[in-house]
């Protein structure tokens, strides 16, 4: 017994050695394919960072750790900085990552105005699959949106308490969810509040399009099937319905405009266009007519919308 205890016992310090073993490989390839990535992107002409990156975990999990993340594209086009990067991944099941950050900066300098997007306290999922992630969820506390990248929350022209995107691959189609909560939006001198945005969404051919991002809106093709803002109480105005554009780029799209409690729609609207009350007022009698859920189709057929019989105008080719 004494002797096969001994035996029992040196095999699991074998097992338990080889595994240390293995997890250190494992690490080790895990921060040098992080320096490759690195390197790759700096010899292309871009920059990135990952400060103090080290792969931790042991030793039923393993995921990369950095104090700092940085990347910037190589025309200056944009830039990312996050604070407090820590990843994980189940050692039975790798390719199910999950991870947090502290803080994150989107700065976008294109012209013709610049926008700087702060995020707070990152969590996020992904499994990953080829040639795409078959999961891709995210969730963030507060956010908000700065006219200018470098006033770092003086010019505040977006905020929200806290929002969340979920996509999933669906064939060839990539299924997107995306919610927000608490928002605020300054626009044309004035402010809007809402308690709650949710979007429901298919891109169609999506795993496509992410694999070879189009130059063009033209051919592209979504189905909503259910885009809401929320206002104070239960009043809220849903859209859905397919929408493509064409290869002229003329949008066309056949949709069902909800409107629920069009009386508290109407005050919020009439708050924030008081030159317009009387109009929204004499609109909103007429919805509230049709009871307290009323549903108009909206449909546009090259470029030219109309919201029942009336005809509300063009739009114009996208490009």
């Amino acid at each position: 017994m004494s002797r096969r205890f001994v035996w029992l016992a040196i095999a699991i310090i074998a097992a338990t050695a080889l595994y240390t073993a293995g997890w250190f490989y494992a690490a080790g390839r895990l921060e040098a394919a992080t320096d490759a990535a690195i390197a790759r992107i700096t010899s292309d002409g871009g920059r990135a960072g990952c400060a103090n990156r080290t792969a931790r975990g042991y030793p039923f999990r393993i995921g990369l750790f950095c104090d700092e993340v940085a990347l910037d594209d190589r025309d200056d086009r944009f830039n990312f900085r996050a604070d407090g990067l820590r990843s994980a991944a189940q050692i039975y099941n790798p390719t199910h990552i999950v991870g947090e950050l502290d803080e994150a900066w989107f700065d976008l300098f294109a012209s013709p105005t610049p926008y700087g997007v702060h995020f707070e306290g990152i969590r996020f999922s992904t499994r990953i699959a080829n040639p795409l992630p078959e999961r891709i969820s995210v969730t963030s506390g507060p956010i908000s949106v700065d006219e200018n990248p470098l006033s770092r929350g003086l010019l505040i022209v977006f905020s929200a308490n806290g929002g969340e995107t979920h996509l999933r691959r669906n064939g060839d189609d990539i299924d997107i969810a995306m919610s927000g909560e608490g928002i605020s939006a300054r626009a044309i001198n004035r402010q809007i509040d809402v308690e709650r945005f949710l979007a429901d969404l298919t891109i169609d051919d999506g795993v496509r399009l992410a694999a070879e991002p189009p130059k063009s809106l033209r051919g592209l093709s979504v189905t909503l099937r259910d885009v809401s803002v929320m206002l104070a109480g239960d009043a809220r105005v849903a859209v859905s319905g397919p929408i493509a554009v064409d290869s002229e780029g003329l949008v066309n799209a056949k949709l069902q405009l909800t409107a629920h409690k069009p009386r508290e729609i109407a005050a919020f609207l009439a708050d924030l266009m008081p030159e317009q009350r009387g109009q929204v007022t004499s609109v909103a009698a007429g919805l509230a007519a049709l009871g307290e859920t009323p549903s108009l189709p909206l449909t546009i057929v090259k470029g030219q919308a109309r919201l029942a019989f009336v005809t509300l105008g063009d739009i114009p080719p996208l490009r």
